[in-house]
């Protein structure tokens, strides 16, 4: 799948689109397609490595995005069979 990554901070220029394996849900996890991301001031702050708090290096930008469910697996790794498949769902 394809992803922004932001491996050092600076200016928008660090931005990199790549490609990255798709992820597969661990126990008790979900797997979502995120449509669409909003990028807020905070996060540009963030890239440019002057916010009071930073991520880990390599990192996603976009903490709010709007996500289509693909794929999840219960607690004890059972396939879970659910209506809400391609459906947008809201994850806090």
């Amino acid at each position: 799948m394809k992803t922004i990554l932001v491996r050092r901070f600076g200016p928008p220029e660090v931005l990199e689109m790549t490609e990255v394996a798709d992820p597969a849900p661990g126990r008790g996890q979900l797997v979502v397609t995120v449509k669409a991301a909003g990028v807020n001031p905070v996060e540009t702050y963030t890239r440019a490595g002057r916010y009071a708090v930073l991520p880990e290096l390599p990192y996603t930008p976009g903490s709010q995005p709007g996500r289509e469910l693909v794929a999840q697996q219960g607690a004890h790794h059972e396939v879970i069979e659910t209506s809400a498949y391609g459906k947008i769902v809201l994850i806090p």
